[in-house]
């Protein structure tokens, strides 16, 4: 820790703020594109539509299997567009960062410490299953603690 400790030393308080505000986009980025282009197409799929209408008491054999692929793809685009707004937020959020506002402060600081926490967790699986997403996450991983350890840094230092 003392050498980044010795690295946000020597880096003004201004920089570290559009530096973690970039790359936790990014990461917010490269955590959607995983989500959009593997776990949603992959996990919500004509079986996943069929046993949701068995569970709401609906007979999902009634329905041609196009009208469930079209169901499918509704909540697969339904649930897209909440991750684009979502990154649409964290833009918004990200500039008031850059700003130094309190509120995206503590927004980011409590983001990057629950995402660094809950992307550990998530890690072994993602490894059992694709190891390249894994290594996109443990990059994550690290964008989260530089991002958290920073701020950490900066509020202790009095934002030198």
């Amino acid at each position: 820790m003392k050498k980044l400790n010795d690295y946000f030393k020597n880096l003004p308080y201004s920089n570290f703020l559009i530096i973690s505000a970039v790359i936790i986009y990014i990461s917010d980025f490269l955590n959607i594109f995983y989500i959009n282009m593997h776990f949603l197409p992959t996990k919500i799929d004509v079986n996943y539509v069929r046993r949701v209408m068995m569970m709401q008491g609906t007979d999902p054999s009634q329905f041609d299997t196009l009208y469930l692929e079209e169901l499918r793809m509704v909540i697969v685009n339904t649930m897209s567009n909440v991750f684009y707004f979502f990154l649409i937020y964290h833009a918004f959020v990200y500039f008031m960062y850059i700003k130094d506002k309190s509120f995206a402060r503590k927004y980011v600081y409590g983001y990057a410490l629950t995402g660094a926490i809950l992307t550990i967790i998530e890690l072994p699986f993602l490894v059992q299953r694709h190891i390249g997403w894994a290594l996109a996450m443990l990059i994550t991983t690290i964008i989260y603690i530089y991002v958290w350890y920073g701020q950490r840094y900066y509020k202790k230092n009095k934002k030198s």
